[in-house]
Order: structure tokens, then C-alpha cells, then sequence
């Protein structure tokens, strides 16, 4: 469920005199669905697993080789690793090297389940609903032929799909976005029930949108389509590293007002945007800093914890979901002061930028370099 936040300038306040222009700022409840969950892959050196395979696992991959499925030539073999069961690499694996491959008739899959003894009274449902009553159905049945795979399934997992309650209240609230290898922990969690330790997986994703209310919402929304954006535009930022370089231009062009539209005349169509790339007024350029901060704080303040207590818990005995949801709110929180940080600063620079009006007259060649005006005289 997603909830739009109108944010004002900190002079101004949604009971008061609201100015005409307004940012929003949109942050979403997470969005829990189900992915299959892959197994680690780890190499064996320099380290090996010290614990002892349970023998479920061993009995599975037993099985994988009297099928045919894993054989003496298989680069991996299961171990236990720092983030739990994997796949450990017993040799050098190429670039895009097969690990394991699994024949088509070991797939569970919905057609499996039509074609099982349940197949017609399943017809209908959701893929993911059939697989499930499926493996179920199997895991009452001691002579089902997925035994050894059923008996290898952990009896929990730490995917934040599985947290309710207070345990999901955790989280607070945040975006998941899919990225592949650029996946934050906030993605991991979801998707794997783990964690990174490495502090690049810390992220946070901000939403901006282009008011419908705003006068001039249809030439700004047709230049921001122009530069691959559209009425609402999202940015992730990661920790330690430099804002998303489309992000300011998006922020000063919903941010145009007063004397800074003629920018939105179709003269400037086909410059605005590395106009956009440069600070356009100080007005404009103090109204983004405001608006974002703001849009910290109030992000900030809708976490139950602060970051020092979420450090403080870490150092506690922790039970491995706790672990994860304060992992994930701790990295979150750091972004959002790393944002805030960052427009603290321009903030503090706003006297000392320069601006479109003071660029054009240096183009034009009527400011010189100390900053005086250059008046010309006719002959």
C-alpha cells in the first residue's frame, strides 16, 4: 500500500498558508512475495566447511547421483558455510561455467502438479498455490519419489516473506526493488533470509513525484519522459557512494516555480535538461535541500528505534530474524543520513553557487570574472 506525503518548505506547514508549490514524497509498506530460494555458492580455499552435513543432505545428494543429476565431475559439493547450507566449489569455475544442472523431469513445477493424482482439483489456482498443496501432499507420503528432497527442506527460513506482527513492524518502511548482483540487504532478506555484512548492501530507495495539482504538470512530466523518467521517478541510493546523477535534475524540475518556469517555454525544450544539470536559482535550489530533508526526517521519525539503539542491539544475543530486520534498519537509517548530510551541506554552499542568471550574462560576456556587471556603450 503506498502512501503519498505532501512535504513543504520548513517555513510553511499543511495547516498554514501552503505554497504553491509542493514535492512529495512517496514511500511504500514492503511488498512480500514469494521467490525460490537459491542455494550459496562459496569456494573451499582458503577456508573449509567445519560442520559436519546433516544427513538429510548427504542422503539428498546420494540420490542426485544415483539419478544421474551430480556425478564425480561436478565442480561443487554441499557444505556448511558462514551463511548457512551451500554449494562449495571443489575447483576453479570459468565465467558463465556450468555448477549444476538440473533434467526437466526433477522440476517441480505446475505442470508437475497437473499432472499428478491432484492435478484436477488444483485447476484454477495460482501456480505458486498448486506447488505448495503439492509439496505438502508429498510430505505426507512416505513413498513419495521427491522423499530425499522433501527430507533436505530446513523447517523454517529467516525470509522476511515468513515475518508477522511485530517481527515485520521492524522493517518500518521501505521499497524492494529487484537488482540482481546490485540486490541491498533489505532485497537479500526478502528473498534469501540473510544478510550482507559489507556495508555497500546498505540502500535506500527515494521517490519523487510530479504533482497532478501542479499548473504546470504536463510540460514537466513531458520533459522528464524525455530524459527516461516519468511522473514519479525512483532513485537508490547507497551508502558511501554519490547520489544517482539524475536525481538533482529531476529535483529542481519539479521544484520550478515563480520566475524560474520560462524554463518550461518550448525554446528551452531541447536544452532544459543540462540546464537542469546546474543550479538553477537559489530559491529553487534552497527549496529541493528543504523539501529533502524534511523528507528524511519524517522517514527517520516513522522508525521505532534510532540508529545508536539499533548499534546497541546488535552487541546483544540476537535471534537470527531480529538480527536481519535490525541489520536491514540500521543500513536504511545510515543512507537517510547520508542524504540528509548531503544537503546539509549544499545547503550551507547555496551564497557561494552559481546560478543560471549569473551563467547566461558570463555566455553573453556582460559579467566579468570578479563578478561586476559590464555595461557597453554605444559608439
Amino acid at each position: 500500500m503506498a502512501t503519498l506525503f505532501p512535504l513543504y518548505p520548513a517555513s510553511s506547514s499543511p495547516s498554514s498558508s501552503s505554497p504553491k508549490h509542493k514535492l512529495f514524497f512517496l514511500k511504500t509498506r514492503p511488498y512480500l512475495h514469494h521467490h525460490l530460494r537459491p542455494v550459496f555458492l562459496a569456494s573451499a580455499h582458503p577456508s573449509e566447511p567445519s560442520h559436519e552435513l546433516p544427513e538429510p543432505v548427504k542422503t539428498l545428494w546420494q540420490w542426485g547421483s544415483e539419478e544421474g543429476v551430480v556425478s564425480k565431475k561436478t565442480p561443487v559439493r554441499p557444505g556448511i558455510v558462514p551463511e548457512g547450507l551451500g554449494l562449495v566449489a571443489t575447483k576453479d569455475i570459468g565465467r558463465n561455467g556450468v555448477v549444476l544442472e538440473v533434467p526437466r523431469r526433477f522440476w517441480i513445477s505446475p505442470d508437475t502438479v497437473g499432472n499428478s493424482a491432484i492435478g484436477r482439483v488444483c485447476s484454477g489456482l495460482k501456480p505458486w498455490v498448486a506447488v505448495a498443496l503439492f509439496l505438502l501432499r508429498e510430505k505426507k507420503m512416505d513413498d513419495s519419489v521427491w522423499r530425499s528432497y522433501l527430507d533436505s527442506l530446513p523447517d523454517c527460513t529467516n525470509s522476511t516473506v515468513f515475518c508477522a506482527g511485530q517481527k515485520r513492524s521492524l522493517l518500518s518502511f521501505k521499497v524492494f526493488i529487484q537488482y540482481d548482483l546490485k540486490k541491498s540487504n533489505a532485497d537479500f532478506a526478502l528473498d534469501y533470509g540473510f544478510i550482507d555484512s559489507s556495508p555497500r548492501r546498505d540502500s535506500f530507495t527515494l521517490n519523487l513525484e510530479i504533482p497532478e495539482s501542479d499548473e504546470f504538470h504536463g510540460d514537466k512530466l513531458d520533459i522528464a519522459e524525455s530524459n527516461g523518467l516519468g511522473e514519479t521517478a525512483y532513485f537508490d541510493i547507497k551508502l558511501g557512494q554519490r547520489l544517482p546523477p539524475q536525481m538533482l535534475p529531476y529535483l529542481r524540475l519539479v521544484a520550478l516555480a515563480g520566475p524560474d518556469v520560462f524554463l518550461l517555454e518550448s525554446i528551452f525544450r531541447n536544452s532544459i535538461w543540462a540546464h537542469l544539470e546546474l543550479p538553477v536559482s537559489r530559491a529553487n535550489e534552497q527549496l529541493i535541500c528543504r523539501v529533502i530533508r524534511d523528507a528524511c526526517a519524517l522517514t527517520l521519525s516513522g522508525y521505532q528505534t534510532t540508529l545508536e539503539e539499533d548499534e546497541k542491539m546488535k552487541e546483544g544475543n540476537l535471534n537470527p530474524r531480529l538480527e536481519i530486520a535490525i541489520g536491514v534498519r540500521a543500513g536504511e537509517k545510515k543512507v537517510l543520513r547520508q542524504i540528509d548530510n548531503i544537503f546539509r551541506e549544499r545547503e550551507e554552499e547555496l551564497d557561494e553557487l552559481e546560478y543560471y542568471q549569473e551563467r547566461r550574462l558570463k555566455d553573453l560576456g556582460l559579467v566579468g570574472d570578479p563578478g561586476e556587471i559590464i555595461f557597453w556603450e554605444p559608439k
